[in-house]
């Protein structure tokens, strides 16, 4: 029997139960705990091929994707996603890491302190940066997500728009990663091997997820949020 098989589904699954719930968390989760059994772009290239499943929650939530708030930040999605993958061997991965984990764990405790609005007028322009910085990471570490969400935390306050936002943004978020560097021969055996056996059980996963979502008050609602959010920023440090 394979155990490692067994493990890498559950985490996955787990992982992606949680973004089905959160709308994203499932990157965080699952890229450090595939880490003891497999290699880094191997973890970062499944995580990414499921969040791609996520986009099936689309559908459902469409009505209430904030989707000119999406536009400002795509094209920058865009470039950092080109910088992100050009700078690849160019820079300390390591300094960056704990650049962005410093921002994202002040960023939670602040508003949590219910000062995030006077943190979102720090940015003129929140779009360009917020969207250059979350394609810039997910270009070198493919766990862009958390400075989308931050972006649009601040954009749109209302549970269900902004759940039904970042699903959106964060699937075409990976679809820019996986085209431009689909070439490299991402989909190795290896990865294959986990994602195919895997993937019935993610769907079941975000369904169920996706269901106990509006059954979640706002207030607790917006607690995780901080927390995965933080949670995220301790794991680049320590990473």
């Amino acid at each position: 029997m394979d155990y490692s098989l067994i493990y890498a589904c559950g985490i996955i699954t787990g992982s992606f139960f949680i973004q089905g719930v959160f709308g994203f968390g499932g990157g965080l989760i699952a890229v450090p705990l595939l880490s003891f059994i497999t290699d880094p772009k191997t973890s970062v290239t499944l995580v990414m091929l499921f969040q791609v499943l996520v986009g099936g929650l689309i559908f459902p939530v469409r009505n209430k994707i904030d989707w000119p708030t999406l536009g400002k930040i795509l094209p920058w999605l865009f470039l950092g996603v080109l910088l992100g993958l050009f700078f690849l061997q160019r820079v300390s991965s390591s300094l960056i890491s704990q650049i962005l984990g410093t921002y994202l764990i002040v960023y939670a405790l602040v508003s949590a302190a219910k000062l995030s609005k006077k943190l979102g007028t720090l940015t003129a322009n929140m779009a360009m940066v917020s969207g250059v910085t979350s394609g810039f990471i997910q270009g070198l570490f493919g766990t862009g997500g958390p400075m989308l969400v931050t972006y649009l935390r601040e954009k749109c306050p209302e549970q269900t728009v902004f759940r039904a936002s970042v699903i959106a943004g964060l699937f075409i978020l990976n679809i820019i990663r996986l085209c431009v560097s689909f070439p490299s021969g991402m989909l190795s055996h290896s990865v294959l091997d986990i994602a195919l056996p895997t993937a019935p059980f993610v769907l079941i996963a975000l369904f169920v997820g996706h269901h106990l979502s509006g059954r979640i008050k706002p207030f607790f609602f917006e607690v995780c949020v901080l927390i995965l959010l933080a949670s995220s920023g301790v794991g680049l440090l320590i990473r």
